[in-house]
């Protein structure tokens, strides 16, 4: 059965729409209830963090400038105590007149870092400046003389930034009344060495009454709990500096609030107290660069945010019905008045959709603007899509100049025709750019082949050299070239000959040498790469290029170089510009030069030294006897040596064993006994050696001390008599020469006793 357009929107619009909006109205109402349940809960997390942000902001304040002052206390190294402690004291008026809820302001100083007659490892001198009954006060004092308090030794062995566990006035008792507070502390570091710490002890009071009075919903409540747990601010002033599971030990244990506040961790979730459900949020208070958060908590009435959640759900449904009601109206008579227009319309598609591009004239105008909107949206498109026809047969008879106006931004149809064209056009333009690429390649691999065949053909240097800046001159199209050959037979003055030119289709016989650091060759020889130049002065190449005759425009110096030693140099002179495939060319054809210039010196120099060992091996054999005569003479002389040395052996090892000697420096003192020594005197070496010569001097009668060392500074030989009682009660009488031996520089290197034993 076939249904009218009207018939149809009633049928697939009213009803799908009645349908679906009925449904979307009970889900967005009770979705809304559910947002709206979850936007108070995040609206309860943003209260909560905004009061968190506000009391870490009024900590952190106070933590700046105790964090600022023990900075600024690093400069007291730099000035006398007596400076400081007037520089500290003027410092901390100001800052305890400036800034508020500051009870007392203080510092600790270690007197081993302060005190450089102070040598213990504990002692400290402390000032505080606080709030007394008759104003404020201030003193200096000494604590921690013969050890840390606890407290103190925790903050000593810490070295960071820290905030303490709430107390009652731990630090002034009795100077003020007793009040809730809490200490910021930071250390005093010169070196990564401890010197003490700067603390401020701030009171809490403020805190709880802000606290206090935070109640953004109907039954709501605010409390603050330190990082151990201790309730901070509350409510009830009983629950005050009481531990937190004492109060709430199920939630404790249930959701780890401990832990979590002291890893500063977000925490929320639901749980009864006193008979009724609350949303708790715990949002953490980070301070300074302390590693002990607080947290602060909001817990509200889950019926106070259910209530609202309710509302909202049960006046969108009401508000859903309404507006059902008001559609089921509107879409009847709409359906109506849009259905003959888009029959006209469908007519039209019809015949588009049979190929034909062409719009009917209308006799009179649609009333209903987006009806008349699509009419002529219709006949533009069918305008556009003709022109892009038109467009498209162009390209297809490769006419890719001209150029298709989009009907919009959004034209895809346009932009791709227009694209494709466009990538037509690159296409070909790559390919004429890749046709001219792999005509250079095949021009460089061709000229490489036919080098490679001149290479191996010719063996004679002059020979080679010719062929190969002929061929290069004649690849290239140049005008003329010569090759330049390093000549090693000269030890200095390194120079260039010129073994080849061609100019003008012709070979020249030239003779010419070049310096090897002289112009554009050395140049290019020090450089070790290419040269290549543009615009050449007239004479130029007279003087420099070593080629002579006309002046070309440009010019190609390249090295013949193999395992970086430069062996010659090629040099291209042309009218035209030399392009960089080119230059390419020639370096490759170059470095296979270099190879084959290598090959033939070293065959050359091969064949040379053929000819000088063969000379050589001449000279050999006549020497060969001589000195087989030599070397009988030389066995002969040898044998008789050694003989002499083993009787010289055997009478040095005899008297070491025999005759006692000792070996002392400049100063007296003993640097060796012979083995001798040792048995004659009845000790080892060890009880001798490092001790002062006198030991064995000591009952000298022929000398005195300094009439012994001034004869032996003069180089005299000095014999005399004296004894020596051995540790065993035996008496030696001994007779002893002294000698002494001295440097190049006249300098005593050491002094010789050689004792005889008297019998």
């Amino acid at each position: 059965m076939k249904l009218r357009l009207a018939q149809l929107i009633g049928l697939f619009v009213l009803l799908p729409t009645a349908i679906v909006y009925m449904a979307a109205i009970i889900y967005v109402s009770i979705d809304a209830k559910k947002n709206t349940y979850n936007e108070a809960q995040k609206l309860i997390a943003s209260y909560t963090e905004l009061y968190a942000a506000d009391i870490e902001v009024d900590f952190n304040t106070k933590m700046a400038v105790v964090r600022t002052l023990s900075q600024a206390y690093k400069v007291y190294s730099d000035m006398s105590q007596e400076e400081w402690k007037t520089l500290f004291d003027k410092m901390y008026t100001n800052v305890f007149s400036e800034t508020k809820d500051i009870y007392c302001l203080w510092d600790s100083w270690e007197l081993n870092q302060i005190d450089t007659s102070w040598h213990k490892p504990t002692g400290r001198i402390t000032y505080s400046i606080y709030n007394a009954p008759d104003g404020v006060a201030s003193e200096w004092s000494l604590r921690s003389l013969d050890g840390d308090t606890k407290e103190y030794a925790e903050l000593k062995g810490m070295g960071k930034e820290s905030i303490s566990e709430p107390y009652l006035d731990n630090f002034q008792e009795g100077k003020s009344e007793r009040k809730l507070m809490t200490s910021l502390v930071s250390p005093i570091e010169k070196e990564n060495k401890f010197v003490g710490i700067v603390g401020v002890d701030i009171t809490l009071d403020k805190i709880s009454e802000m606290l206090q009075n935070i109640r953004p919903y109907e039954g709501s409540f605010t409390f603050m709990i330190s990082n151990k747990g201790v309730l901070i601010a509350h409510p009830s002033s009983d629950n005050l500096m009481v531990p937190m599971d004492s109060i709430i030990s199920k939630d404790a244990i249930e959701y780890n609030i401990l832990q979590n506040i002291q890893e500063g961790n977000k925490i929320t979730y639901r749980s009864e107290h006193n008979g009724e459900v609350y949303y708790y949020v715990y949002v953490p208070i980070i301070i300074g660069h302390t590693q002990t958060p607080w947290s602060i908590a909001m817990a509200v009435p889950e019926r106070i945010i259910i209530v609202e959640a309710n509302r909202i759900m049960y006046r969108g449904i009401i508000f859903g019905f309404i507006g059902l009601l008001i559609i089921a109206v509107l879409i009847y008579f709409i359906s109506k008045y849009i259905a003959k227009p888009i029959h006209d319309i469908t007519g039209v598609l019809q015949e588009v959709s049979k190929g034909t591009l062409r719009f009917p004239k209308r006799k009179k105008d649609y009333s209903i603007t987006e009806i008349t909107e699509m009419d002529t949206a219709l006949k533009k498109s069918l305008d556009g899509l003709l022109k892009k026809a038109t467009f498209a047969n162009n390209i297809g008879q490769g006419n890719l100049e001209q150029n298709l106006d989009m009907e919009g931004k959004k034209d895809e149809l346009g932009k791709a025709l227009n694209e494709m064209r466009d990538s037509l056009a690159k296409a070909r333009d790559e390919e004429v750019i890749r046709q001219k690429e792999d005509e250079k390649r095949r021009w460089v691999n061709e000229g490489l082949a036919h080098f490679a065949d001149i290479l191996r053909k010719y063996s004679d240097l002059e020979e080679l050299s010719y062929q190969i800046i002929k061929e290069l001159v004649q690849k290239l199209k140049a005008n003329q070239g010569g090759l330049f050959i390093l000549d090693e037979n000269t030890d200095e003055n390194l120079q260039f000959n010129l073994v080849s030119a061609y100019a003008f289709n012709r070979r020249k016989h030239l003779q010419k040498t070049i310096k090897i650091c002289e112009g554009l060759v050395g140049q290019c020889t020090i450089e070790k790469a290419p040269i290549y130049l543009k615009t050449i002065p007239q004479d130029y190449i007279e003087i420099k290029s070593g080629l002579g005759g006309a002046t070309p425009n440009h010019l190609l110096i390249v090295p013949l170089m193999s395992e970086e030693t430069v062996l010659g140099v090629m040099e291209i002179a042309s009218f035209k510009e030399i392009e960089k495939f080119q230059m390419e060319f020639v370096e490759k054809v170059a470095e296979n030069v270099a190879s084959s210039l290598l090959s033939v010196q070293v065959n050359q120099k091969t064949q040379e030294l053929l000819e000088q060992t063969k000379q050589q091996s001449e000279q050999l054999r006549s020497q060969e006897e001589e000195m087989r005569q030599n070397m009988e003479e030389m066995l002969a002389t040898q044998e008789e040596s050694s003989r002499k040395q083993e009787e010289t052996d055997t009478l040095m090892e005899t008297i070491n064993k025999t005759i006692p000697i000792v070996q002392y420096d400049a100063d007296g003192f003993i640097t060796n006994v012979n083995s001798g020594f040792v048995q004659a005197f009845e000790s080892s070496s060890i009880e001798f050696i490092g001790k002062n010569i006198e030991v064995l001097h000591e009952h000298i009668e022929d000398y005195s001390s300094d009439e012994f060392w001034n004869q032996i500074n003069e180089g005299k030989t000095l014999e005399y008599n004296h004894s020596f009682e051995l540790s065993s009660g035996k008496t030696l009488n001994i007779k002893t020469i002294s000698q002494a031996c001295f440097d190049d520089s006249g300098k005593i290197l050491h002094v010789l006793d050689i004792n005889y034993i008297l019998e």
